[in-house]
């Protein structure tokens, strides 16, 4: 039996909406469940959430300041002596953050490590094709990043996620394993019920369905430029956008918005329950995702899944995750994503044929597979039976 700790920080608070807020869920509901004859730890310093599952046990940790940087602080020395209290054989860091706000990597522990690192979009991404990040996040990124490289083993997402982390972080290639991301299990709703939560909402179907955030990367500029000019061509129903308040960019973001002059067209929705989340895409027309890079795309994966046509980028892993259930452009021509919309729009047998392949290419993606292959690289990170296997072999293919 093994001791594992998970650092669930994540879940709390406003992390739990983020894609690492999903993943360390996935992760823990996952290995509760195919996990059993193990001890699992998730770690955190506040009461616990409501969505950490049974029978994990939940360790609140004290904060050693209360400062800016106290969290970081803490994952450095409060975290390190909780493991080695609880007398873990395992601990895994399901995420990078860049602020110094936030908790990081421990620098050292008295058990082996397991930490996932996503992408490679801040060093990749930030300052090449997209702007700059600010110093402090450039510094918080790096001290992570270092933390990271002393892990045992480190997982990360998607094949494409693997050989930017190999190019831009410095990490032995024998040391990444691939274990893609599951999906959650719709909330199972009536359809009535989920046509008065949408109303609820003040939303009505049909609608064009955004999902994403502020920060520049997620081009939720070019998505209201690029609907805008399809409205030129033809009606079109109205276009939602579930973006978190909490994101940066977003004054700056809402300024550009305003300019271009659709505000009536647009709904802006967040923080939303899972059951809400769930209606909002089942009844939503299309699902556009035109983000420059992603190293998974959890959010055009769940559209899949229920059946909603998707239109996205053709960079970074989304075509590696949606295969050929989606639509793809160019995330930096606004006239392929406009004449895109408007083409399945005109065309419902293709979107027909999206809405179909959809469900078959996201049922390969199950967080209790993800679980399993994450079991076998704590086991490899502390020298366990087996340590020896590749984990490559453990990686499945999307279909």
């Amino acid at each position: 039996m093994m001791k594992i700790g998970i650092d669930a920080t994540f879940l709390e608070g406003g992390g739990q909406y983020t894609g690492m807020g999903v993943y360390t869920r996935g992760i823990a509901r996952g290995l509760a469940s195919v996990a059993r004859d193990h001890e699992i730890f998730l770690l955190g310093y506040g009461p616990r959430p409501m969505s950490v599952p049974q029978p994990s046990r939940w360790e609140q940790m004290p904060l050693l300041t209360r400062g800016r940087a106290g969290r970081w602080l803490s994952h450095q020395v409060v975290l390190p002596l909780t493991a080695r209290r609880l007398g873990l054989d395992v601990l895994h860091v399901p995420g990078v953050n860049l602020r110094l706000s936030q908790p990081g990597v421990p620098f050292w522990l008295p058990c082996p490590l397991v930490v996932t690192v996503h992408d490679a979009i801040p060093l990749m991404y930030y300052g090449v094709d997209g702007p700059p990040l600010p110093w402090r996040l450039r510094q918080g990124y790096r001290l992570a990043v270092h933390a990271a490289r002393q892990a045992q083993i480190v997982l990360t997402v998607s094949h494409v996620s693997r050989r930017d982390v190999i190019r831009y972080l410095s990490i032995r290639p024998e040391r990444i394993k691939v274990v893609y991301n599951g999906l959650d299990e719709p909330a199972a709703r009536g359809e009535r019920e989920q046509q008065a939560l949408l109303a609820g909402l003040g939303i009505t179907p049909p609608y064009v369905f955004y999902a994403g955030s502020y920060e520049p990367r997620k081009n939720l500029i070019g998505t209201v430029a690029a609907y805008r000019q399809a409205l030129n061509q033809r009606d079109l129903p109205p276009l939602v956008l579930l973006v978190e308040r909490e994101s940066g960019h977003r004054e700056a973001v809402l300024k550009k918005v305003a300019h271009l002059g659709i505000t009536d067209r647009l709904h802006f929705v967040h923080s939303l329950s899972d059951e809400e989340l769930t209606a909002l895409y089942r009844f939503a027309t299309l699902f556009v995702y035109p983000s420059f890079y992603e190293g998974f795309g959890f959010a055009p994966l769940q559209a899949l899944a229920l059946g909603v046509p998707v239109i996205a980028s053709r960079t970074g892993a989304l075509p590696e995750v949606l295969g050929n259930a989606a639509r793809y452009v160019n995330p930096s021509d606004q006239n392929e994503l406009a004449a895109a919309i408007v083409d399945l729009i005109d065309h419902p047998d293709e979107m027909a044929k999206l809405a179909e392949r959809g469900p078959i290419q996201a049922s390969g993606y199950r967080w209790d597979t993800a679980a399993r292959q994450t079991l076998q690289a704590y086991a490899v990170a502390m020298g366990a039976q087996g340590a020896n296997r590749a984990l490559d072999e453990v990686s499945f293919p999307c279909k």
